[in-house]
């Protein structure tokens, strides 16, 4: 401990002479003279890499020397590494006790913690009553993302829609890019406030300056659609850009759009292929209809027509969620001239028929008919959240309906849950092809809890045939990205030796790998480590 301290005060003391003293360099110069919050700080540096290189053991000991000095805030970082697993071994009862300990001393954070443990369950018994009463406390002492859950909740229960548009504001207000993002959809869609797409905007630009992906997907959406704005292709394709290198599934497929229209210039039918392909990983089966009319023209691709059958009947293959009418339109040709399919007049018939129902003009122009049920428009409100509460609070045909929404965005959480209703039967009807499909495209995501119930269809042959390698290969991938059902699953499989040839020693490693592991909260809902303190200021 001496001479790592000496090595910190010669590299301060060098950097001083140098006039560049950085945080982290303050930050050891202070903790070394026993400064609690310094200690505290510096261990959120080596928590979250700022400044310093990752050193869990060395958060959680800095960590333990504030919270040992009195400093409530630490306590809540102790509890969250105790929770997770973070330079000590994971111990969800201690971290409850840490965390209603630093509540009890009134830092907001650890009452918001605390009440996410009661809310799922972790580490103590479910209370929804209880978790609810933390999160009001933590919300009504000023935690940010407590005011925004507090507002799902309102939303969620149809309470009272202008108390939680004021609750969001006010978390909107600190700079919590989620509460901004949410802001704007509530002056978009008027909820307890008047409609105003031009407030709208404003505070999803404030959530786009901090990077928030479904922010920029909307501002791009407004410039492509001159939405209270200019309307700019440009400035939209700017803004799907950054939105689509995040990983937003609805941004890769705009931006695709655009390039395959030639909305920014010639037509660039090999970057829309690109981008295409992107979106469908993400979830998008726009990126699949897409792909099929590539194939099917031969635009960015040699023309295919098994290839465009294929795609284009992936893109159509949910009559009940996503729709895309173009592809039903160029499947129903598919059908007509027997291209990569056989000959089927009546199919072909039906679907040129759902797609003009579904608004695709050219094939509203082939039936003369008007009218579409199909509504381009930014995204909504963030329904996962207010999903998962009302999943919580046992109303799952309520929560389906948001999963839906919300899976339909691309979002892999919400497509899991909406695999697992219909594998269940939990407020809507069971359907195994449609809880595979569901779970599938979570997988592709590398959704580990999404993989091991895929995996479990697999061996069963619910909603897909039965393929033994495909599951091993999914629980494989599940239990290695630390999911421990599926450790356990692969572990009796491997003893077992009926799917997979027989390992006992590979099946004793996960074994003892799964008593190690322990699965966190939802991401959603308690902010993935190393978040622990809510975007609360260093």
């Amino acid at each position: 401990m001496k001479q790592l301290t000496l090595l910190f005060t010669a590299l301060l003391m060098a950097a001083t002479v140098r006039g560049q003293v950085t945080y982290s360099q303050q930050l050891v110069a202070s903790a070394d003279q026993g400064d609690a919050q310094a200690r505290r700080d510096l261990g959120y540096c080596y928590q979250t890499g700022n400044g310093v290189a990752v050193d869990y053991q060395r958060a959680f000991a800095l960590y333990t020397q504030a919270q040992q000095q009195g400093l409530t805030n630490a306590g809540n970082d102790l509890a969250w590494c105790q929770l997770h697993g973070l330079g000590t071994e994971a111990d969800t009862i201690q971290a409850v006790r840490a965390f209603n300990e630093a509540a009890q001393k009134g830092d907001p954070f650890a009452t918001l913690n605390l009440g996410l443990c009661y809310r799922h369950g972790t580490g103590v018994r479910q209370n929804l009553k209880k978790a609810e009463q933390m999160i009001s406390i933590a919300a009504d002492k000023g935690n940010p993302l407590a005011q925004l859950y507090k507002a799902y909740h309102l939303l969620a229960f149809d309470r009272d829609g202008a108390k939680a548009s004021a609750l969001a504001k006010k978390a909107a207000d600190s700079g919590l890019p989620e509460a901004q993002y949410a802001m704007g959809c509530i002056h978009y869609q008027g909820v307890g406030v008047g409609k105003d797409p031009a407030e709208a905007v404003r505070w999803w630009r404030l959530a786009a300056q901090q990077h928030y992906a479904e922010a920029l997907f909307n501002l791009g959406w407004c410039h492509e659609h001159g939405e209270s704005v200019t309307k700019d292709l440009n400035q939209a394709a700017q803004y799907y850009l950054q939105a689509a290198e995040a990983g937003e599934a609805d941004a890769q497929y705009r931006l695709g759009c655009l390039y395959y229209e030639g909305a920014l210039g010639k037509p660039n039918y090999p970057e829309a292929v690109k981008w295409f392909g992107r979106s469908l990983s993400n979830g998008n089966l726009g990126g699949a209809a897409r792909i099929g009319e590539c194939y099917y023209r031969g635009q960015g691709v040699p023309r295919d027509y098994d290839q465009a059958f294929e795609w284009l009947s992936r893109a159509v293959e949910d009559e009940v969620g996503y729709v895309n009418p173009q592809a039903m339109r160029l499947l129903s040709a598919c059908y007509r001239f027997g291209r990569g399919t056989d000959e089927d007049l009546d199919r072909a018939n039906e679907l040129m028929q759902q797609a003009a129902e579904h608004g695709d003009t050219i094939a509203q122009g082939n039936l003369n008919m008007e009218g579409s049920v199909f509504v381009d428009k930014p995204h909504s409100l963030p329904w996962l959240p207010v999903a998962q509460m009302l999943d919580d609070y046992d109303e799952p045909s309520r929560a389906v309906k948001l999963y839906q929404l919300a899976a339909q965005a691309g979002n892999a959480e919400a497509m899991t849950r909406l695999g697992l209703a219909y594998l269940s039967g939990r407020g809507i009807k069971r359907t195994y092809s449609m809880a595979a499909r569901w779970l599938r495209l979570a997988a592709i995501q590398h959704h580990a809890e999404a993989e091991y119930h895929l995996a479990q269809c697999h061996i069963n042959g619910r909603g897909v045939p039965r393929n033994y390698q495909q599951a091993i290969q999914l629980l494989t991938a599940s239990a290695t990205a630390g999911y421990k059902p599926a450790m356990i699953a692969l572990a009796e499989c491997l003893e077992q030796g009926e799917i997979v040839t027989a390992n006992e020693q590979q099946a004793q490693q996960w074994r003892q790998r799964a008593t190690q592991a322990y699965t966190v909260a939802r991401p959603d809902e308690a902010h993935p480590a190393p978040d622990n303190t809510a975007r609360q200021q260093q």
